[in-house]
């Protein structure tokens, strides 16, 4: 296992997803979202950003959260 730095690119994905979601769960639920993203936006921005694919259980979220990213599910 290598463990790397996120990159500052990633902020503004990670950011922009959750602005996002927070808008849509609001709408949806009348709930407010916790004030700090997930570690899933960090994670999806990053894949994001590096044009990596993200194996997930979750695959709806991190496919409405980043459209463009390539998402596995088992």
């Amino acid at each position: 296992m290598e463990l790397l730095a996120l990159p500052p690119a990633a902020a503004a994905g990670c950011a922009a997803a959750y602005v996002v979601y927070r808008a849509r769960r609001e709408a949806d639920s009348g709930k407010d979202a916790p004030t700090t993203p997930w570690p899933d936006f960090f994670i999806g921005a990053h894949a994001q950003v590096m044009g990596w694919t993200v194996a997930t259980g979750d695959a709806a979220r991190f496919k409405t959260c980043f459209p463009s990213l390539r998402v596995v599910s088992p």
